[in-house]
């Protein structure tokens, strides 16, 4: 525009192709330029995968390219550390409650054999008191009274067993449930069965539940520390009647 012969305007078009031929260079050896910088880290590691929006942000100056990448990068970097760390702590936890798991099945083993010696020895003890008896040994009141503290050890016994396995059975539930996990005072007494507590019953043992919906809700971590401490409290029952 503006020239007002064909040699000034071929001049014009001579340098303008010259001028473009020059930015493009210039912008290509910066993108070249910054693109070295993602790959030159010494990690080996190509960030280009950060960077889908690499033809806009790579034609920046190397120093603000340089800058806003290093930034990019640490960001990711922290963000997968927190990713590894919360995969490395879910397997722990898998591991334990695996662990937790393997304890509760061994212990309801263990306490099924234990059931069985208690009560093979009690059905023996009351055996060998009804053949004194039989003998004239034993006088009958006398007789039935050893008859009913056999019979009572061997309840205790039995009851002794089956609260190591309902705390057993609750560590394992606490070691696979979700942080923040609770569970209802119905779901307690269900493990406990028959025996039955109040909200109540448990505040006065140190557990405050919380009021979701009108249901009671305790912290499924704090379930073995309850069991603990109403066989505890059955215990000191028992050894003041006693």
């Amino acid at each position: 525009k503006g020239k007002k012969s064909l040699q000034n305007m071929q001049d014009a078009v001579a340098v303008a192709l010259t001028n473009a031929k020059l930015q493009a260079q210039t912008t290509a050896n910066t993108l070249l330029l910054n693109r070295d910088f993602l790959r030159g880290d010494g990690t080996g590691q190509d960030w280009i995968t950060l960077f889908p929006d690499f033809p806009t942000m790579g034609v920046k100056e190397a120093e603000v390219f340089k800058a806003m990448a290093t930034m990019r990068i640490n960001e990711f970097k922290e963000a997968e550390a927190q990713r590894l760390e919360v995969q490395r702590e879910q397997i722990r936890k898998e591991e334990a409650a695996r662990l937790e798991r393997e304890a509760a099945a061994k212990a309801q083993a263990e306490a099924e054999q234990e059931r069985q010696r208690i009560q093979q020895q009690a059905q023996q003890e009351q055996a060998e008191i009804a053949q004194a008896q039989q003998a004239g040994a034993l006088p009958s009141p006398v007789a039935a009274d050893l008859a009913g503290l056999v019979q009572d050890k061997a309840s205790e016994g039995v009851a002794g067993v089956d609260a190591q396995v309902a705390i057993a059975t609750a560590k394992a539930s606490a070691s696979a449930a979700d942080p923040g996990q609770t569970m209802t005072l119905g779901q307690i007494n269900s493990l406990i069965a028959p025996i039955k507590v109040d909200a109540a019953g448990l505040a006065d043992l140190g557990f405050t539940a919380t009021t979701i919906k009108a249901a009671k809700h305790y912290p499924a971590s704090d379930v073995p520390r309850i069991l603990t401490a109403l066989v505890q409290h059955l215990q000191s029952v028992m050894e003041t009647a006693a």
